[in-house]
């Protein structure tokens, strides 16, 4: 149960952009045994489960679930899942009656967490530097493209899943801020919040197909998270391994260049209604700031910790 809402609280994290469920694994003590366990799967292992299960050696079954922490990872993915439907339907409703506050909102909790993560980010050298500025250009050119262009293809929301999902287990960088970036956040918003009322409708004589083909594009999603759990993990992790210094200035960077995606949302909102910034400055300021609140209250909690240890 312990690890289970442990879990619930890093997704409620994840559903958010800009805060980061690795985060919240990093002050719930649990960081290190998450990353452990996802790397922890190789050809090998693979292997020798494929021959167990072919053999139907439960004992063997066991022991590789066990050496692998696979129980760990089920009720804590279950408790990230969990929330991720419970924050998702939320925000859809919020993002639908209140674009402004909540983009608003992110806004803050975007830049607090850029200044935050910066303090560890030193350019000391070229690739540092080039690595900055990619990465701030990168974000700021996809937020432009993501708002707008990229729809929301097969090919898309299987690239955003694996996306997603890389970012989410590191300490500082949000998942839900890149789905922001490249324009899926909303969407996907709508794809749970419209599956979740399938699967209640389906108990009160509701149809199976209309689960299916709400929930298609969250199966392709999930499909990319999945494979990006054991690839793109593995490409961030070696990169840090290389060069923390480069490899953090880079994502931290997509942060920076990131601002510009919330913002545009409430540009596209404010069009749509034919209103002005000068009619939404002063809400959508006070949300800046206590999304901002947000982010320094975790970065306290989090020194705390890391402090005591």
């Amino acid at each position: 149960m312990k690890i289970y809402l442990k879990g619930f609280v890093m997704g409620t994290a994840d559903a958010v952009p800009g805060v980061s469920g690795g985060t919240i694994a990093l002050i719930t003590g649990i960081y290190q045994r998450l990353i452990t366990a996802l790397s922890s799967p190789d050809l090998e292992k693979l292997r020798e489960g494929f021959e167990a299960v072919k053999q139907r050696d439960v004992a063997e079954i066991v022991n590789l679930m066990k050496d692998m922490d696979v129980p760990f990872v089920l009720v804590l993915g279950l408790g990230v899942v969990s929330a991720l439907t419970v924050v998702l339907n939320l925000m859809e409703s919020l993002l639908q009656s209140n674009p402004v506050p909540v983009y608003g909102f992110f806004t803050g909790l975007i830049i607090f967490s850029a200044v935050l993560i910066y303090r560890e980010v030193k350019l000391i050298d070229a690739w540092s530097k080039i690595s900055a500025f990619t990465g701030f250009i990168l974000a700021l050119s996809v937020s432009g493209i993501g708002a707008t262009s990229l729809g929301h293809s097969g090919v898309v929301l299987f690239l955003s899943g694996a996306v997603a999902i890389s970012a989410m287990i590191l300490p500082g960088i949000s998942g839900s801020l890149l789905l922001v970036i490249l324009g899926q956040y909303e969407y996907m918003s709508r794809v749970v919040s419209s599956t979740t009322d399938a699967v209640i409708e389906l108990f009160s004589g509701g149809s199976v197909n209309d689960v299916i083909d709400a929930g298609s594009p969250a199966t392709v999603f999930v499909a990319g998270a999945f494979t990006g759990i054991f690839t793109m993990v593995r490409i961030v992790e070696r990169a840090l391994e290389r060069n923390r210094e480069a490899t953090m200035a880079f994502l931290v960077s997509l942060m920076v260049g990131a601002i510009r995606a919330p913002i545009l949302q409430v540009d596209r909102h404010l069009q749509a209604q034919n209103l002005v910034w000068i009619n939404v400055v002063q809400e959508f300021a006070l949300a800046v700031i206590l999304g901002a609140s947000t982010i320094f209250i975790l970065d306290r909690k989090t020194m705390d910790i890391v402090e005591k240890e």
